[in-house]
Order: structure tokens, then sequence, then C-alpha cells
């Protein structure tokens, strides 16, 4: 995911959670978890027009806390199987650049759960392999000067490339990449 690698242009600076576990071997135990059905439904009963629009509003936003306290609860069940946890700094359609304190060595196989910033917020599972720990000036030097730069917080920061993506997986992921290239470019033409 370096500028000299052609998938950097599909990479963009994300503050994703991502918890982790270490393998020898590509092995997944996660399914992943289906899109939430509850986006459809509240835009089935918002268009039934059944109730007044301000109860139906009320009913939607009521659906959607319930929604991200059960993803808040889903999290601390998954703890026990994903011990590890850290960020994603850059996320692309090949691969991540992962913030975390656990050493890990390259070429070991990693299962990740990474959590994106939608409502409610959604898991996707991968297994990625670490490609190379970068040196935190390396990292610096290299993405400090972008306009959305996130500091590494920990002691690590791997390049990771994705192994096995199922065509949900990719397409969320690939969504979630372009609508943050969307929200970079409107930040910088209403700072213009």
């Amino acid at each position: 995911m370096s500028s000299a690698d052609e998938s950097s242009l599909l990479s963009v600076p994300a503050h994703a959670v991502v918890m982790f576990r270490k393998d020898s071997r590509p092995q997944r135990l996660y399914g992943g978890a289906a899109p939430p059905a509850s986006l459809t439904l509240r835009e089935e009963f918002l268009s039934s027009r059944t109730f007044p629009d301000p109860a139906a509003r009320f009913l939607v936003e009521l659906d959607r806390k319930v929604d991200a306290i059960l993803s808040l609860l889903q999290r601390e069940v998954l703890q026990n199987d994903f011990p590890h946890s850290g960020r994603a700094l850059r996320l692309g359609a090949s691969g991540l650049i992962l913030d975390c304190e656990a050493p890990l060595a390259p070429g070991i196989y990693l299962e990740l759960l990474l959590f994106l910033s939608e409502c409610p917020e959604r898991i996707l599972a991968f297994l990625a392999r670490v490609d190379k720990e970068i040196p935190l000036a390396v990292f610096a030097a290299e993405y400090e000067n972008e306009e959305f730069f996130l500091q590494p917080q920990s002691g690590h920061v791997y390049e990771l490339s994705f192994l096995d993506m199922e065509s949900e997986e990719r397409e969320g992921l690939i969504r979630f990449v372009f609508a943050q290239e969307r929200r970079r470019i409107r930040r910088r033409r209403e700072t213009e």
C-alpha cells in the first residue's frame, strides 16, 4: 500500500477499529455479519406511511439506537475469540495499514474483524497476511502531509494484504472506501 504500489490509489485514511487473532495458517473462524436487514426494513416502514411522520421518524431513530447497542454488545462477545485489537490507519481494496500494540511477524496470517463506522455498525471479516512492519518514521514521512493524516498510537504499524474475502464483504469495503473518499472531497471543497 505504499505510494509506489498501485493499490494505494484506492486507499484512504480510515479510523476503523480492528479486532484480530493470529494464526500460522490461513483459516477463518468467523463467518462475518450479513448486511443489516434493518436498513431495508426502515426504508419500507418509512415509505408505507402508516404512522404520522413525527411518530415514524421517532420509531426509526429508536430502531437505530437499538442497533447501535446491539453492535456494542456483539463487539464485547467477539473479544473472546479475537483477543488483539488495533485500528486501521489506511484502508484499501487490497489491504490495510494496521496500528496495533501486538508484535506481528511478516508472513503470519490474521483473521480480522473490521468495524466500520456506519449506523448500525457493520462488521467485515477478512483473512490477511502481514506483509511487513513499517517503521513509524517511514509511515509518517509518507502520509503526514495528507489532509486527514492519522497518527499511529502504538509502537507498531504493519502493512497487511487481504487473502480471502467474500463478495458481500468486498462490496461493503469498497462502498466504505468510496464513502470516505467522498467525505474527504466534500470537506476539501468546503474549506476552499
